[in-house]
């Protein structure tokens, strides 16, 4: 049972904030709707609800960030230095490395974001915020993105 002294819960990331505060001190967004503890608690739990993927995608989790930062670097030198050998090879005309270079470097993007609670843009049903309930949809897209990484790291060292 709730204690009515205790403070609300940001709406967004589910930590407790100071009443009459503008912005949750945790994920920094502005407090419109401030909710007591275990007020809708039924309709925003899920399989991943406050698990370890929760907090990398809010962009709480060090370490999750510090990987998405590696992943991230670690695939454009990659793909830069793919590039520099690709244009050395005789016959450099390939549309399909350039337009999975694309696709790649647009999803290194997207770790990075996931990583670091920002919004995702390469998912299949669309933008998704770093909120609690898009977690499932932030998840499954994280994996979409590594798999077309993987994709475009098969396609530029066949290529080599």
């Amino acid at each position: 049972m709730a204690h009515p002294y205790r403070f609300p819960f940001c709406p967004h990331c589910r930590e407790q904030v100071v009443p009459d505060t503008q912005a949750c001190p945790s994920c920094g967004r502005a407090l419109d709707g401030l909710r007591k503890e275990g007020e809708g608690d039924e309709l925003s739990l899920h399989p991943l609800s406050h698990s370890r993927w929760q907090k990398i995608s809010l962009g709480l989790d060090s370490q999750g960030r510090l990987i998405g930062k590696a992943t991230t670097g670690m695939f454009v030198a990659f793909v830069l230095t793919s590039w520099l050998f690709y244009l050395n090879t005789p016959d450099p005309t390939d549309t399909l490395v350039f337009v999975f270079s694309t696709i790649g470097l647009f999803s290194a993007y997207d770790v990075w974001a996931f990583t670091h609670g920002k919004p995702t843009s390469i998912t299949i049903y669309g933008h998704y915020e770093a909120i609690p309930s898009n977690t499932i949809a932030r998840v499954l897209g994280l994996l979409m993105d590594l798999a077309m990484m993987a994709a475009c790291v098969w396609v530029l060292l066949s290529k080599l």
